[in-house]
């Protein structure tokens, strides 16, 4: 689940505002699958600068978990992951910045996935029906985060 130290870690993107982050966002959406790490088939340059992005990159990422393509889900997978994973402290290729940051991380997101209850399967691999869960509890939790000004990752 969690990200390697091979990660690169991209100078964000240009641009200031919601609207630029979310053109950004599909620009390099369009290319989400394209040139694959050959070490780690779930990271391709697209996800690592959405990623880089933070937050923004999340919505626009979330109807890609529906693809029927799931090298497609996966990568989108990576991406909304690996934000809240840097939103919770991890640095890629480094580790976690804080103490109890990675118990934390998991806590929270045990509230928008659970392995233990879908049979300790990835999102990707998971049927349509729990991948649209998943994306409406993401979509609320985004929507609280919004309502108090992103205060607190989880």
């Amino acid at each position: 689940m969690v990200g390697c130290a091979n990660h690169t870690t991209r100078v964000p993107v240009a641009g200031v505002g919601q609207d630029s982050s979310v053109n950004r966002a599909q620009e390099l959406l369009v290319r989400l699958d394209d040139d694959p790490d050959p070490l780690h088939f779930d990271y391709t340059p697209a996800v690592h600068d959405l990623i880089a992005m933070g937050e923004p990159a999340i919505g626009p990422t979330l109807p890609y978990l529906l693809s029927e393509n799931e090298a497609t889900r996966l990568h989108a997978e990576r991406v909304i992951e690996g934000v809240i994973l840097t939103m919770h402290g991890f640095v890629f290729g480094r580790g976690w910045s804080r103490q109890n940051a990675e118990e934390e991380f998991r806590s929270f997101y045990k509230t928008l996935w659970d392995y233990e209850a879908v049979g300790r399967k990835s999102l990707y691999e998971s049927a349509v029906t729990e991948r649209q869960a998943y994306i409406e509890r993401v979509k609320r939790w985004l929507a609280g985060r919004r309502v108090t000004g992103g205060a607190a990752a989880g």
